[in-house]
């Protein structure tokens, strides 16, 4: 099912964001498996699968795939970055999403690898990619929004206006990065609504369940974590239930403000792990 046919529906609609084992993969494939399937209860919409920098464990991602596709009645969205990529790898990679029968993609530029050269090939920007991809093909393309914009940027305004950019191209949904200050999300999505009024903005949320996990991905996306929430952390860091507790109750209470705002849909970044993800779905039920 397209990004269009799913975000039509008149209901609360729920994506869940996967990433393939870079080790052991068949056996955390197996678990990863299991986890999925204790989600499904919930009727997730869509499974977006990540894809590493420059291309790295794209064998890995293309596997994942065709597991879910094989066991799993849900759409699949798999993500898909331009570093490094030539328009014969990103040609491939879309021949083998058209054979698996995919119908939607999440275009990236992708984070710069650090271990590996850095080169722009024939991609330089996710714009350029969302434009081959929607010559191409006949997928529904989505596109990475930032709420405190994107660390390369010099103004939230220069970053929405890239934003723009890949949506004139042919992206007309936007999955943002983690956030932890709602106030954040509702002034980006309001401005990002002036420019587009149709545009479809789906906030990304990320339960906390480690410090140094939560403090890393903050660092590598430039996400601010708010002092009374930084506190708590610091409080529970070497204590993994209560930090879970704390990360669980946040991400409920983040998404119920968000629902009292207008937000219907939410993109949950699973960590492969179903047990806070399903402690917050059993009490975001739709409004």
């Amino acid at each position: 099912m397209k990004l269009k046919e799913i975000y039509s529906q008149d209901k609360q609609i729920i994506s869940l964001e996967i990433f393939p084992p870079r080790e052991k993969f068949d056996e955390k494939v197996k678990t990863l498996k299991s986890e999925i399937s204790k989600l499904t209860k919930y009727q997730p919409a869509l499974i977006s699968v990540t894809h590493g920098a420059g291309g790295t464990y794209s064998g890995n991602s293309i596997s994942l795939i065709k597991e879910i596709k094989e066991n799993f009645d849900i759409s699949i969205m798999p993500h898909f970055t331009c570093v490094n990529a030539t328009v014969d790898s990103v040609n491939n990679f879309l021949k083998t999403l058209n054979e698996l029968k995919i119908e939607n993609i999440l275009a990236l530029r992708g984070d710069l690898p650090k271990d590996m050269p850095f080169t722009c090939n024939d991609f330089k920007h996710a714009d350029e990619l969302v434009s081959f991809i929607k010559s191409n093909t006949n997928m529904s393309v989505a596109v990475a929004g930032y709420p405190e914009k994107h660390p390369e940027a010099k103004t939230l305004d220069d970053d929405i206006s890239k934003l723009v950019a890949k949506t004139d191209n042919g992206a007309n949904y936007v999955f943002t990065q983690l956030f932890f200050e709602n106030e954040i999300f509702k002034s980006y999505y309001q401005k990002v609504k002036e420019k587009r009024e149709k545009l479809t903005v789906i906030p990304g949320i990320l339960p906390i369940v480690s410090y140094s996990q939560i403090t890393r991905m903050c660092e590598l996306c430039g996400t601010k974590i708010p002092n009374s929430l930084m506190n708590s952390i610091e409080k529970f860091k070497d204590n993994s239930e209560d930090l879970k507790k704390l990360g669980t109750e946040y991400a409920i209470k983040q998404i119920k403000d968000l629902q009292k705002f207008g937000i219907k849909h939410f993109h949950l970044f699973t960590l492969n792990k179903s047990e806070i993800i399903s402690s917050i779905l059993d009490e975001i039920k739709e409004n």
